[in-house]
C-alpha cells in the first residue's frame, strides 16, 4: 500500500494514498483524455470524469434529446429513426429499414410503427406522449432513465463514462425550469441555443481521481501527479 506525508495540521507521519489524491495530466481534451476516464471507470476506480464537458457533443444526451424532440413533434421521422437505433430502443439497421421503406406515401414513421411488431417501442413511446404534456422535463426525462431503464440501456452499449453527460441533462433541465417556465419545447429550444458547457469544481476533498489539462489545472496541487 503506498504512503504519502499527512497533510493534516498538527499530524505527523504518513497515511495511504487515496483516489483524491491523484491528479492526472494531459496536454488538451482529446481521445487519451476521454480513453483514461474510461479505463478507470471500467476498472471500478473513483473518478470524477471531465472538468468540462460539453453535453450537446454527448451521445447520451443527443439520444435523450432526440425522444424528446419525438415526443414534441410526433411527425419528426429523423429524430424517431436515431432513437430506434440508439440503445435506448436498439433496433437493427435493417430493422429500421424493413420499418422504414416501403411506405405509402405521406405516412409518418410514427404510424408504420405503431402498425409494426415492435410492441415494446409503442408502449414506451405512447407512455411518454401522454404525459409530456404535464410533466416538466426533468421528471420526462427521468422517467425515461428509471421506468424504462434507459440509464442502463445507455450505459451498457456506451460505457460508463456517458453517466456524465446524462446527469449533467438532467442537471441542466432542473437549471431550465428555474429559469423558464417549464416546456418541452422550451427546454429544447434552450438546449440547441445555449450549446451548454458544464465546468466541474474538481476537489481533492472528494476522494476521486481527476483528470485535468494541465491549462486548467492552474493553481491546483496534488500529492500525486501523473
Amino acid at each position: 500500500e503506498e504512503k504519502i506525508p499527512t497533510t493534516e495540521p498538527g499530524e505527523t507521519g504518513f497515511r495511504p494514498v487515496t483516489a483524491g489524491d491523484i491528479l492526472i495530466l494531459v496536454q488538451r481534451r482529446s481521445d487519451l483524455f476521454k480513453h483514461i476516464i474510461r479505463a478507470c471507470k471500467t476498472r471500478g476506480l473513483p473518478i470524477a470524469g471531465a472538468d468540462r464537458l460539453r453535453i450537446g457533443g454527448e451521445i447520451a444526451v443527443r439520444d435523450l434529446t432526440a425522444l424528446l424532440s419525438v415526443l414534441a413533434t410526433q411527425e419528426d421521422d429523423l429524430s424517431l429513426a436515431a432513437v430506434l437505433r440508439s440503445p435506448l430502443f436498439d433496433l437493427s439497421e435493417g430493422a429500421l429499414f424493413r420499418l422504414a421503406n416501403p411506405r405509402p406515401k405521406g405516412q409518418y414513421l410514427w404510424r408504420a410503427l405503431y402498425e409494426s411488431e415492435h410492441r415494446d417501442a409503442v408502449t414506451i413511446l405512447q407512455d411518454l406522449r401522454e404525459r409530456a404534456d404535464f410533466l416538466r422535463p426533468y421528471d420526462l426525462i427521468d422517467r425515461v432513465l428509471t421506468r424504462h431503464d434507459g440509464r442502463r440501456r445507455l450505459l451498457g452499449r456506451l460505457g460508463a463514462e456517458a453517466e456524465d453527460g446524462i446527469d449533467a441533462m438532467l442537471a441542466q433541465a432542473l437549471a431550465y425550469e428555474r429559469l423558464e417556465v417549464p416546456s418541452l419545447t422550451g427546454f429544447l429550444t434552450w438546449l440547441d441555443t445555449e450549446d451548454v458547457e458544464i465546468k466541474r469544481q474538481m476537489d481533492a476533498k472528494a476522494k476521486e481521481i481527476r483528470v485535468m489539462t494541465v491549462h486548467g489545472a492552474k493553481g491546483l496541487e496534488s500529492p500525486v501527479v501523473i
